[in-house]
C-alpha cells in the first residue's frame, strides 16, 4: 500500500515537534524497530535496536536543548520526505544558534502505520563548532558542557564515534566545487560534462529537468561523503539535488535530483 504525501509528512513533522517538547517516548514511537539516525551525516549512526543508542542520542543532544525547525520547503518523493530547514538550537548557557540543514526521511510502514526508517540530517558541524565559539563564553561554556554530556552518556568509544564527522569525508572545498559543476552541468545540459564529474566505473544517468528550467544555488551543505544543494528557480526555492561522493576520486558515485511537485 502506497503512501500518502499527507502520512509522510505528518511523520516527519512530528519528529522535530517531539524534540521541541522533550518528549522522548513520543520521539522514539515515531521510529521503526530497526529505526536509525545519522546527525548529523558522517557521524555514528545511531539504531533503535543496538544498544539503546538512540535513546542515548536523544539524551545527549534533544533533552537539554530547545529545539525549533524554520521550515523552508518540503518534497515527498515516493517514500523520502526532505525537508530544507533551518535548525534553531538553543543550549542551557543561553547560546543559541541557527544552523541551515537538509533533514531527509525514509519512511516505511511498519504495524499498518508509517514510521522513519532512517533519518539523515546534513548540516556542517565544522561549521556549527565556529559559530558556537563566535557566541563567547557561553559557547565556550555549551562546548564542555555539551562534550562531558557526550562522554557520560555515550563513552569514549560514541564521544569519538561522533566527532568522526569532524576529521572524515569529502573537504569543504571539494564538495562545494563539485556541487557546483554538477548544477553548471544541468543548467547547460551537458550530458559530457556531467559524465566527467562522475566515477569513470560508475556513470550517473543523467536527471531529468523540465524543459527551459535553470537553477540557481541557493546553499551547499557538505557533511561526511556527501553534499546537499538547495535549488532556485524563478526566484523561488524548487528542490534539492543530493550527491554521493566516492572516497577513492572525489567524483560523484550517485545523484539524486527531487523537485517540488509545483514545478510548472
Amino acid at each position: 500500500m502506497a503512501f500518502s504525501s499527507e502520512e509522510l509528512l505528518a511523520v516527519a513533522a512530528a519528529s522535530p515537534d517531539a524534540a521541541g517538547r522533550r518528549d522522548k517516548k513520543a520521539w522514539l514511537d515515531l521510529f521503526a524497530a530497526t529505526g536509525e539516525v545519522e546527525d548529523p551525516v558522517g557521524s555514528l549512526t545511531c539504531r533503535k535496536d543496538v544498544d539503546g543508542r538512540l535513546g542515548r542520542f536523544f539524551d545527549t543532544f534533544i533533552a537539554p536543548t530547545e529545539i525549533r525547525f524554520d521550515v523552508h520547503q518540503d518534497i515527498v518523493d515516493n517514500d523520502t520526505v526532505l525537508r530544507d530547514v533551518t535548525i534553531h538550537t538553543r543550549f542551557p548557557s543561553g547560546a543559541a544558534l541557527a544552523v541551515p540543514a537538509h533533514v531527509i526521511y525514509g519512511m516505511v510502514r511498519e504495524g499498518g502505520a508509517v514510521r522513519i526508517g532512517r533519518l539523515a540530517a546534513h548540516w556542517e558541524l565544522l561549521t556549527m563548532i565556529v559559530a558556537m565559539f563566535s557566541c563567547g563564553f557561553r559557547g565556550i561554556a555549551t562546548m564542555v558542557a555539551l562534550s562531558w554530556r557526550m562522554l557520560r552518556v555515550q563513552g569514549v568509544r560514541g564521544y569519538l564515534s561522533y566527532t568522526k564527522a569532524l576529521f572524515t569525508g569529502v573537504s569543504r572545498h571539494r564538495g562545494r566545487a563539485l556541487a557546483r559543476a554538477a548544477i553548471a552541468a544541468i543548467n547547460a545540459r551537458d550530458d559530457a560534462a556531467w559524465a566527467r564529474l562522475c566515477c569513470r566505473d560508475n556513470p550517473l544517468a543523467f536527471p531529468g529537468v523540465p524543459d527551459g528550467m535553470t537553477f540557481e544555488t541557493e546553499r551547499v551543505i557538505v557533511c561526511g561523503w556527501t553534499a546537499t544543494v538547495g535549488l532556485h528557480a524563478a526566484g523561488r526555492r524548487i528542490g534539492v539535488l543530493l550527491l554521493d561522493i566516492a572516497p577513492a576520486d572525489g567524483a560523484m558515485a550517485g545523484a539524486r535530483l527531487l523537485l517540488t511537485t509545483a514545478t510548472g
